[in-house]
Order: C-alpha cells, then sequence, then structure tokens
C-alpha cells in the first residue's frame, strides 16, 4: 500500500506543479504561489487533528531550527526553477536526491551502499545523461553540459541535495510526533515561514482571474502532502522518496501534453532511468 501512497504523492505534486507552472506563464509571482498552495492546503489537512496531538518531545522542536530554513530554501529554488526551464528539464532531477543520499546517509546517520547501490548511481548519471542526448551531435560530453547551462536544472540538483537533508530531518519529525498530525503541523509551520514573502508578493489584480489554475495546484498540492505522511509511516524513507520521485516522469509527460516540449523521448527515458537508479541506490543500502 505504501507504493501505491507514494505514486499518488509524486502524481499530486507533478500536477500541482504543471498547473503552478501554467500560472506562471500567466503572471502569477512564484512566491505567492509558494505561499498560497500551504495555506490553502491547511483546511483539507485539519481533520487529521481529529486524533489527537501527540506529546511533542524537546527533539521534535529542536529538529525546526535546521529543517524550516533548509525547507523554505529548496522551495523557492523549486518553483523558480520549473518557471524559468521546461517541466522535462527540472522535474527528473529531483530523482539525484537518493543519490545525494548515499552521501548524507553516510555522514549522518552512518549508512552505506552495497553493489546494488553503486550500479543505481551508474543509472542515474546515464538517465541524467539521456535527458540531454539530443546536444550529443555537438559532442558527446555535450548532454552533461546541457545540464549545466540550463539555469532550471541547476537549481533542481542543488534542490534534490537539500531534499537529501530535510528528507532526514522530516522521517525523524514523524518519529517524535506521527504522520496524520504532521501533515497538520507541516502546512501550518510552512505557512508561516513564507507568508513575509507571499504576502509582500500578492497582487490582487493579477492572481484574482488566476484563483481557479491557483486552487487546482493548491488541491494537488494537499494531495501530495497527505499521500506523503501516509506513505511515510509504513515505509523506510528512502523507499518512499525513490518511488515519489516519479513526479520527475509525470513532470516529462506534462511537459509534453500541455507545454509542447520537445525530445520527448529522450526526457522519458532519461527519467526513467533516474528513477530505475535511485530505486536501485536506495534497495543497495
Amino acid at each position: 500500500m505504501w507504493a501505491l501512497y507514494s505514486l499518488l504523492s509524486a502524481f499530486g505534486w507533478a500536477s500541482s506543479d504543471a498547473v503552478a507552472k501554467r500560472a506562471m506563464e500567466r503572471g502569477a509571482d512564484g512566491r505567492f504561489l509558494v505561499f498560497i498552495r500551504y495555506v490553502l492546503s491547511i483546511p483539507l489537512l485539519l481533520p487529521f487533528l481529529s486524533r489527537g496531538i501527540p506529546e511533542l518531545d524537546r527533539t521534535f522542536w529542536l529538529l525546526h531550527l535546521p529543517w524550516i530554513p533548509l525547507e523554505t530554501t529548496a522551495l523557492y529554488l523549486y518553483i523558480h526553477a520549473i518557471r524559468v526551464s521546461p517541466l522535462s528539464l527540472t522535474l527528473p532531477f529531483l530523482s539525484l536526491t537518493p543519490l545525494f543520499l548515499v552521501f548524507t546517509g553516510w555522514i549522518f546517520l552512518g549508512e552505506r551502499v552495497g553493489i546494488l547501490g553503486f550500479a543505481g548511481i551508474l543509472l542515474v548519471v546515464a538517465g541524467s545523461y539521456v535527458l540531454n542526448l539530443e546536444s550529443a551531435k555537438v559532442g558527446v560530453l555535450e548532454p552533461f553540459r546541457a545540464i549545466f547551462r540550463e539555469q532550471g536544472s541547476r537549481l533542481m540538483v542543488l534542490v534534490a541535495f537539500i531534499y537529501s537533508l530535510t528528507s532526514i530531518l522530516g522521517k525523524q519529525l514523524v518519529r517524535h510526533s506521527d504522520p496524520f498530525y504532521f501533515s497538520v503541523h507541516y502546512a501550518l509551520v510552512m505557512s508561516l515561514a513564507l507568508a513575509p514573502a507571499g504576502i509582500r508578493a500578492l497582487r490582487p489584480a493579477v492572481h484574482r482571474p488566476l484563483l481557479p489554475l491557483i486552487l487546482l495546484s493548491a488541491l494537488f498540492f494537499s494531495l501530495m502532502i497527505l499521500f506523503h505522511m501516509l506513505a511515510i509511516q509504513i515505509a523506510l524513507v528512502a523507499y518512499m522518496i525513490a518511488i515519489k520521485r516519479l513526479s520527475g516522469t509525470f513532470g516529462v509527460i506534462y511537459g509534453r501534453v500541455f507545454f509542447g516540449e520537445r525530445a520527448f523521448g529522450y526526457r522519458l527515458l532519461g527519467s526513467l532511468l533516474m528513477v530505475a537508479g535511485g530505486i536501485l541506490i536506495t534497495a543497495g543500502g
């Protein structure tokens, strides 16, 4: 069941991003979108408080010190990446998170990968190459160079690294509370953290006509949070995150269908290779 929840979380994430990209194309401010998605998700998540509020220990609150700045930074970089670059060249790079978890997991948790893990690393690298294979006619190393030329790709690589840290912190936060309560807590804390920039970016004359898109993006985002929390309570975080990175594949499909992004075959294959690599890294951990 956790795999289904993870898959639904991936679908909700990619769908929310596709709608948000369309809204930003029509003039919506990314800072406001990031903020309002959390605010509008709160009413949908509040019923989980009916299960009660768990006892929150000192460790739970101390974990907020690194978690909040890392999470907010990743969110702003993320929304900027999907605004300036194609979905098919940004979302797949979230599959680098399991790769980065190899190193962050080793440093912070003492976890090591085996043979499967190293095979997964090769697949992730191969997938990132195939994403830009269209440029190989210029030179054999050109697909790798193309990653760093595309601003959104560069930003999403950084986001993937930050998420390798917040994944570890998030797992601990859930352990020191519970997944249902933390889904509400997460939306509330992020709404407060993002409020200063989000409110400053509010432009009613621009955003009011885009309200249906904004609401739809928030709905998909709420579903992403809900299914993420349902999955994380019954699965190892690394396994859940690996499946959730199929959001990159959904993003490639959305990029083709709704935004007419090119090189669909290369980018679909590349995203699948990166997800497969992430799963192998996880299995080899």
